[in-house]
């Protein structure tokens, strides 16, 4: 398990587990699930111009951001023979954003945030667009220049590798993969209910670096070699 705490009172809990097993001399299975629960009182939204809004001064906005993810990386191994051998890895992955209590910095150089939800200065329209009250003008928020919508990803990521050492020093590799992904924006709880929504504008949550009990097998290489939901065969 780990956790940080940052001075802009950024908070980060996440734990792992690794498991290595051999039920028998030709199978090995190894796992590592993760989760991880981020919050940042500071994320950034967007920064708009004074003529854009009709104020005097560029607005920077600024979010609560709660994020919630889990994942489990599994890798499964068949020895048939000490030159052939059959790999299936697979990596489902869920993800959740929670935006709110949007607000700019209280000064300059401050790092306390001053929040419209107090000022009773923040509404959201029934299209579910952000509109605060910033000296006296109504400002929108356009979704189209700051992501904010609460949202939900999935995905699950498998490959298959079959490994063949045909002759020393040559390997001959089979390798196919795909990628799944599924993307949902859910509307605020806090409006009237409204039906979740598709969108593909989500950046990719999922970082491949791996945990740090995760422990990587051989061909590797080949596994990262093959395109999304495609097939590819190596030699080396």
């Amino acid at each position: 398990m780990n956790s940080s705490w940052g001075g802009d009172r950024h908070l980060s809990v996440g734990g792992w587990v690794f498991g290595r097993f051999r039920p028998g001399p030709k199978v090995e299975l190894r796992i590592n699930p993760n989760v991880s629960r981020d919050w940042n009182p500071r994320q950034f939204l967007v920064r708009l111009p004074g003529e854009a809004t009709g104020l005097d001064h560029d607005l920077s906005l600024f979010s609560r951001l709660d994020y919630r993810e889990v994942r489990a990386a599994t890798r499964l191994r068949y020895t048939f023979t000490p030159r052939l051998r059959v790999e299936y890895y697979a990596e489902p992955f869920m993800a959740s954003l929670r935006f709110s209590d949007p607000g700019r910095p209280a000064g300059s150089r401050s790092r306390d945030m001053r929040r419209y939800k107090d000022e009773d200065a923040f509404e959201t329209t029934d299209q579910g667009i952000w509109r605060v009250t910033e000296d006296g003008v109504q400002v929108e928020i356009p979704p189209s220049q700051a992501f904010y919508a609460n949202s939900e990803i999935s995905s699950w990521r498998s490959t298959f590798m079959l490994r063949w050492d045909w002759r020393l020093g040559s390997s001959f590799y089979l390798v196919w993969q795909q990628d799944r992904e599924h993307f949902i924006e859910r509307p605020d709880p806090d409006r009237s209910p409204d039906p979740p929504r598709r969108s593909g504008a989500l950046p990719d949550l999922r970082h491949r670096t791996g945990s740090p009990g995760a422990v990587p097998g051989e061909g590797d290489a080949a596994l990262a070699a093959a395109a999304s939901g495609g097939v590819q065969a190596q030699v080396a």
